[in-house]
């Protein structure tokens, strides 16, 4: 990554429940027991590790409207090949 660069990161975040045990991922190449994955994401984005990481002089969370006041819609492109 290059310093000042903007990278998308979308997680798909949830509690391994019976509601969520009972969804099924549609795409042929979804995984299994999605709860479960998406309990292990939560649990992966919510740990000290990484908190402490982001926290760090490195790295700068920002959210889209934070990213359309800074950029400008105008600015913002597609990345090449999509």
């Amino acid at each position: 990554m290059k310093p000042g660069s903007v990278k998308l990161l979308v997680f798909h975040i949830g509690l391994d429940s019976p509601e969520m045990s009972a969804m099924e991922d549609l795409n042929s190449f979804g995984l299994k027991e999605m709860s479960k994955h998406r309990n292990a994401e939560l649990n992966a984005l919510t740990s000290k590790k990484l908190l402490n990481l982001l926290n760090g002089p490195k790295h700068r969370l920002i959210h889209y409207g934070m990213l359309k006041t800074e950029t400008g819609l105008n600015n913002m492109k597609r990345p090449m090949g999509n």
